[in-house]
Formats: structure tokens, sequence, C-alpha cells
């Protein structure tokens, strides 16, 4: 029989549980657990759990939302996972037929009180671990072989092997997630050591940035992250851990748009890269900062806007400046240069300025040829390239970087919200190079974009989309040529204008008396509408 692992999602029961499923692998024991699900593309979780729970052992981690909600039926609120298998735990007690060798194993940590666990499973007797420092660990192990846990198969090829095939491989190539996979199974084995795990990440990372596998690289940090909390050991474990920090976990939280919290991991992962001097790693680290800080300047309006962006040029000078201080001219700095020319780009659309886009120009251009060296192409940097050429005037060569753009992504095939964010993005470069020569066509692809960033739940990008589309024929919407240049005029934010245009339908209708000259109206009206939008953070 293999091991399921039952717990509660609150902090206590995911810490314990992602750590001790880790420490259990790594003894050899087959163990399952909702982690796997996503990887493992299961179809129905429900189902899963029933035969789960009825054909295996069960270790029930006990946290304080686990024991609160076991047994119990609520048909709203609580811990709804915890309640449906809960019940499945107490029939499978019930229907057991030995006297002795429950199939069932409560563990907590060694603060949990006896006296606050289920009255079911206090009648047993509770294994103590500690994620900290893995005390526990074995004995949990020899308790479930005894009871009949089955050992996982041995280990399958070298470490070293599947690092060389993923790097050799194309990002978003097809057989990229599964030497990814292959790669998740040796660390659930345990037989990845520290070396290994730093010399992964950056693969991994470049996988999913290139759309192939962003719940993989999350189910590879998550479980790195347990495992390195359950390993004794300096330096090593400390270089390891910053690398998770800012390439893993930073990078997925940035992805979610969790900016905030983004921050906070990734400062960790840049303190702990300083302390052990390692610039390179700090320079990556101060890259992922400057991209969190240009997205909180997107989601955020006045002298906050301005304060995240300069905080975020400033970062991403200071990686540049760190990987020249060492030598670095390859992969690294090109990545840290895409990371500045992005930031100096997103300045110049939220404040306008020609130095800015002439900025973000030179550098996107240095960090092509320092990307270059690799071989590959980077469909996000090309797309940044055209976008700039169109803002700057030079449509024929934003066509041809868009056209490269697009044959990248369809050498790539996947439907992750990171791919199919980057075709969006295509559409709307073409939408640009055709907006005075076929508005019609321009409209069409501005529309396929809308669409793409709607079901991607990618808000800034749609309400750009859906100004765009407005631009093309504003009497369509009650205003004039002239009102649009108004409002780009005086308001950077997209999201306002689009309110500032339906406030002006609204008072159109009410008939209310507005100032006699249109710039006082739009004014007018941004002011009053500008509240409403700082309080609808976009994703």
């Amino acid at each position: 029989m293999a091991v399921v692992v039952t717990y509660a999602h609150d902090e206590e029961g995911k810490r314990l549980a992602g750590s001790l499923v880790a420490v259990l692998r790594a003894r050899g024991l087959v163990v399952l657990w909702d982690g796997d699900l996503k990887v493992e593309n299961v179809s129905s979780q429900p189902a899963w759990m029933i035969a789960s729970i009825r054909d295996n052992l069960v270790v029930c981690v006990l946290s304080p939302d686990y024991a609160r909600n076991f047994g119990v039926k609520s048909p709203a609120g609580g811990r709804r996972g915890v309640q449906f298998e809960s019940h499945l735990v107490i029939e499978k007690f019930y229907n057991q037929c030995e006297a002795t060798n429950c199939p069932i194993v409560p563990v907590a940590a060694p603060g949990f009180a006896a006296e606050d666990a289920p009255e079911l499973l206090r009648s047993m007797t509770i294994s103590r671990y500690d994620p900290d420092t893995g005390e526990g660990a074995e004995e949990i192990a020899v308790r479930l072989r005894r009871l009949g846990a089955c050992e996982a198969p041995a280990p399958g090829r070298d470490p070293d092997d599947v690092l060389r095939d993923l790097r050799s491989a194309s990002a978003g190539a097809d057989a990229v997630p599964e030497l990814m996979r292959e790669w998740l199974r040796l660390v659930e084995r345990g037989v990845v050591d520290h070396e290994h795990i730093v010399a992964a990440l950056p693969v991994v990372e470049d996988a999913a940035a290139g759309g192939g596998g962003a719940q993989l690289l999350e189910e590879v940090t998550y479980r790195v992250l347990a495992g390195l909390n359950t390993r004794a050991g300096p330096g090593g474990d400390r270089r390891a851990k910053a690398l998770v920090l800012i390439g893993g976990l930073g990078w997925l939280l940035r992805r979610r748009r969790e900016f905030r919290l983004a921050e906070a991991v990734v400062t960790e992962g840049v303190e702990l890269a300083r302390q052990l001097g390692e610039p390179t790693i700090a320079a990556l680290g101060l890259a992922c900062l400057a991209h969190v800080h240009r997205g909180l300047a997107e989601d955020t309006t006045g002298r906050a806007r301005t304060d995240h962006l300069r905080t975020a040029l400033a970062e991403a000078g200071e990686a540049v400046k760190l990987l020249e201080e060492v030598g670095d001219r390859t992969r690294e700095i090109g990545v840290c240069e895409h990371v500045y020319a992005h930031v100096w780009f997103t300045r110049y659309l939220l404040l306008g300025g020609r130095r800015s886009l002439n900025r973000a120009h030179a550098l996107a251009e240095r960090a092509a040829g320092h990307l270059a060296q690799r071989m590959t192409e980077h469909p996000e940097l090309i797309l940044l390239r055209a976008e700039i050429s169109v803002r700057a005037g030079d449509f024929a060569r934003a066509e041809q970087l868009v056209d490269r753009a697009v044959r990248a992504l369809t050498a790539t095939v996947n439907h992750t919200a990171t791919s199919a964010s980057l075709v969006g993005r295509a559409h709307m470069v073409f939408a640009w190079i055709h907006r005075r020569t076929c508005p019609a066509r321009a409209g069409k692809s501005v529309e396929k974009a809308l669409k793409i960033f709607d079901e991607a739940g990618l808000s800034r990008a749609a309400d750009c989309s859906r100004w765009f589309l407005l631009t093309l024929d504003p009497r369509s919407a009650g205003i004039r040529a002239r009102d649009v240049a108004v409002l780009e005029r005086i308001c950077p934010d997209v999201r306002v204008r689009l309110l500032a245009v339906e406030e002006r339908r609204r008072r159109s209708l009410e008939k209310i008396q507005a100032p006699w000259r249109p710039c006082s109206v739009w004014r007018d009206i941004v002011r009053s509408v500008r509240g409403s939008a700082a309080g609808t953070p976009d994703r």
C-alpha cells in the first residue's frame, strides 16, 4: 500500500504536510497527496481522494483547522476538503476488521496538544514530527512500513543526465514538461542533492517562462523548500534557498501579481545572496524586485506610481551594474537588461517622455545581443522590442519582430496563461501597425487580444485593448477624436480613461450641466472617477 497524506490548507497544515511528504519519499516510501494533482492531471479530486483513502494507509496531519473541521458536516463555510476527507477516514476506521494495525496514523508538530485532536484520532498514538529539524521522520517511516507501506521503485536516470537534457531542449518544447516531471520525481525520491537543486532551478524557471510549466515550477519550488527546511547545513542550503526564493517562489508570486508578498520573499533571497557573497544571484533577485515594483507602478497612481518606477529603475540598474562588475556578459546580464528595458518602457507608457522610450530601445537591443549568445528565441523580449518600435513609429521593423515572435510562440505549442498573454500582446502590436492603413484589420486584432486577456484574467491588458478599440471609433462611445486626444494628454491611466468615458455618458444622459471648455469637462470627470479606479487594483 501507498501512504496518502490528508491535511488542512492552513499555514501549519501546509508546512507540516509538505515537509512530511518530502522526508517520507526521501526514505523510499510511496506517498500520495493533493500536491500531485496538477502534475498527475487528475480530473476528479473527490474520486481521487475516495480511492486513495480507501486503498492506502492514511496519515492525518493535525493542525488547528484540521482538528476544528474533522468529522464536521457543514453545508457552507469551514474547510470543506477536510470535512469530506475526514468522513472517508472515519468510514475507513470503522470498516477495518483487525484489532491491531490500524491503517490510520495521526501526526502532529511537537507543540500540538493531544487534547486538541479530534476524539477519534485522540484514541490513537499521535506521532510527532518537527518540520524544522526533521526529528520524528524516521520513527514515522518505520511505523508506516510495519503497517505495510510499499517502497518506491529505484531511482531512474542520473540527475546530471536530466539536467543536460533540460538545458539542451528549447524552452517550451514538447519534451520540456516531461523532463521537468522527471526531475521532480528525482526531487521526491530524495536523490537530488543541493548542487543539483541549485543547478536545475534556473533551467526549470526558463522552461516555465517559455510557457511550458508554471504549475510544475510551483510544485518544484514548494517541494524543494520543504526539503531544505528538513536538512541542516550552512552554505549550500542557504545558497539553494536564495535561488528558490528568487527564481521559484518569487517568480510565481510575481506572475500571480501578488506583488507585496513577492517583494518580501525576493528581498529575503537577495539578502541571503549578499551575505554569501553571490553577486549573480543577488543581481537576478534585484531584477525580480524591479519587475515587482514595475507591476506595483501599474497598479497605483500619482506619487506612489512615480516612487515605484524610481525604485524599479534603481533596482534594475543595480542588477546590471553588479553583473558588469563581475565580468558577466552572458545570459544573466541579458535577462537583467531585458527587465531594465521593460521598466523604462513602462515608465514611458505611464508617464510619457521620449527619453524613457529611447532608453528602453537601447537596453532592449543590448539584451537581445547578449541573449543571442544562447542561440534560442525569446518571444517576450522580441515582443517588447516590437512594442518599442511601434511607439517609435518604425512600423516595418515592428512587423518583422512580431512575425519572429509569433513563429517562436507557434513553435512552442502550449496553453498556459503566460503564452496566451504573449499571443495577446502580438495581436496588439499587429493592431498598432495597421490602425492607420486598415482600421478594420486592426479592430479584429484587438478583439482577439481582448478575448485572450479577459480569459487569462489580465485586466490591465484588457483595459488597454478596450481603450484601443475606443480610439478606432470614438463616436461609438459618444465622444470625438478630440476628446480622445485630451484624455490621453491629461490622464495616463487607461482604466481611469475608460471610467471617465462612462461617467461622461452618464452625465450626458442625465443632462448634467458641464463647463463649456472640453478640457475642463474632462479634468473634472477624471478627478471624480480617479478615486474609484484606485480602489480596484489590476491583476
